[in-house]
């Protein structure tokens, strides 16, 4: 039958038929008419639903995903517990031009006092994948949600989200915090900023529904866990909990996208070089001959033809209670950190070092855009969590128009908000205190030939240097980039990201120095030689 021209022929189509002799499958004439006027059904839209607690690495597989899936056109909901949705404007400022569209669910869970929203936001693209505009929906829950109503109204095939279809529910874990969660048995032996942390997931209502309701764990930041029967033993306690539950380890969130977009075909030759990516461990920032891209693939991602014909999978919801009002038993609250003027880079380590003790409560996420008074304006994306681990992670270079500012999202556990925000704003002072350490941490590099020292002026509170590798055996600088293939820059930035990662307080900032030459800028302290150790071996092993 030709498609209706007026709705006059719509309404003559349906006095046709006598809806007391009608066939139950029949009832709903909008249904129906679809299938008997344009005989087809409309398509169901494929959802991803990525969890996991807080600081696991949900934001960082999503940008994987969105960098690697070329042809597809994928939407993103993100939802953020704080006021704020730094997570939302991560994935705005770097890949806007390749979302099919970006909805930000803020101030609350996904799961109870903002789940009427999320419903909303679900239906709109669903309309709009009607329209073309995307054909897949990755949705990131915030890191304190459980997820049980909401894969609960996916699966529902009735309502707003009947054409919902619930394709993988991720589970994002970091295995080192997973790890320490498991050894703790009240040992007093473990330190302050491990109980803390630790004292939390054993508080949390929501740590193991997440973990309980996966098809697929993401079990990530095994980097950080260094002897692999600690991978077993990790596996072991997933295997207890979720049995029959895939496990993927990750780096970095890296992962062939297959395994999470569960409804894609590939050729042969695509899921050979993702399986390469992962067994390498390179990360998204890497670059250069050493690395792996997906651009020397030539092949594009296919949603399953038959999907839309494909039952909902059956996971069995009923041996879960619904969490009501889980964020106020947890006693999870967030607050927010705004300002325009820079930080100063050896207050904001004291910052570092005073949450390190407890001082304001069971702190266990920061997250957000920062800048310092030595960064020269540039911005970074701050991450804070796990183990009292700490990430920065260079900005692009901000529009001439747009002024730098500091945007904070502190997250924990019974945390005192005020003392938060009247210790953030303190650390805005140009006063820095002055320490003999800065003599003290020159001559300390200066005794290693591949470090270059940009720091004259002993009375500054830090001093800038970098990490030449090669070039310490008589190479120019311009040999090792052009003709060995060197990149100094990004050698400096993993330095940087090594010296951040280890587990003191210290603070490494990537300084762009000249518009060639990037360095790194740590702020001395008292303390500084608990620094040297780590930073001369990490230096070592990537030279």
């Amino acid at each position: 039958m030709k498609n209706p021209k007026n709705q006059d022929f719509l309404i003559t189509h349906y006095l046709k038929y006598d809806l007391e002799f009608m066939d139950s499958d029949k009832v709903n004439l909008f249904d129906y008419h679809e299938r008997m006027v344009w005989n087809q059904r409309k398509k169901n839209l494929p959802v991803t639903l990525v969890t996991g607690f807080l600081g696991s690495g949900k934001t960082t597989l999503l940008q994987h995903i969105l960098s690697q899936k070329r042809n597809l056109k994928i939407a993103v909901a993100v939802n953020d517990l704080a006021q704020i949705n730094i997570d939302s404007q991560i994935l705005e400022r770097k890949y806007k031009a390749t979302i099919g569209a970006l909805k930000d669910v803020s101030d609350g869970c996904a799961c109870c006092n903002k789940h009427a929203i999320f419903q909303d936001y679900v239906w709109q693209d669903i309309q709009q994948m009607d329209d073309g505009k995307f054909d897949y929906l990755l949705v990131e829950t915030s890191g304190v949600t459980d997820p049980l109503s909401i894969i609960a109204s996916l699966e529902k095939n009735f309502g707003k989200l009947f054409r919902a279809h619930l394709d993988t529910v991720v589970t994002v874990l970091d295995a080192d915090t997973t790890l320490m969660y498991i050894q703790d048995q009240g040992d007093s032996s473990a330190k302050s900023d491990e109980l803390s942390f630790n004292e939390v997931l054993k508080h949390s209502s929501v740590f193991l529904s997440q973990i309980k309701l996966a098809d697929v764990i993401l079990l990530n930041k095994t980097d950080l866990v260094d002897k692999q029967e600690d991978l077993q033993i990790i596996n072991e306690f997933l295997a207890g909990i979720a049995p029959g539950v895939r496990v993927i380890p990750a780096k970095y969130g890296i992962v062939p996208i297959h395994s999470v977009l569960g409804n894609l075909n590939f050729d042969h030759l695509e899921i050979l070089f993702l399986k390469l990516h992962v067994s390498l461990g390179v990360t998204p920032s890497e670059s250069g001959p050493g690395a792996v891209s997906h651009d020397r693939v030539i092949g594009e991602f296919k949603i399953n033809a038959h999907y839309s014909e494909m039952p909902a999978k059956q996971r069995n919801l009923s041996s879960i209670e619904p969490n009501i009002d889980h964020l106020a038993k947890d006693a999870i609250s967030s607050t927010v950190f705004t300002h325009f003027d820079p930080f100063s880079h050896s207050l904001f380590q004291e910052f570092l070092k005073s949450i390190r003790a407890g001082k304001f409560g069971r702190i266990i996420r920061i997250k957000g855009t920062i800048w310092f008074q030595n960064s020269n304006g540039r911005t970074y994306t701050f991450n804070f969590s796990g183990r009292m681990r700490f990430d920065l992670e260079l900005d692009p270079i901000l529009h001439i128009k747009q002024q730098p500012k500091n945007q904070l999202v502190v997250i924990g556990m019974n945390i005192d908000e005020n003392s938060i925000l009247k210790a953030l704003s303190e650390c805005l002072s140009d006063q820095h205190p002055v320490h003999q350490s800065c003599k003290e941490l020159i001559s300390a590099l200066q005794q290693h030939t591949m470090f270059e020292i940009f720091t004259q002026d002993i009375t500054q509170p830090f001093v800038l240097f970098r990490l030449l590798g090669v070039v310490e055996f008589g190479i120019t600088i311009d040999q090792a980039e052009n003709e060995y293939r060197i990149n100094l820059n990004q050698m400096n930035l993993d330095l940087a990201r090594a010296i951040n990662m280890g587990k003191t307080h210290h603070i490494a900032i990537p300084i762009q120095f000249t518009e060639s030459v990037l360095c790194i800028g740590i702020a001395v302290d008292g303390e500084y030689s608990k620094i040297v150790p780590g930073l001369i071996e990490s230096a070592e092993r990537l030279k």
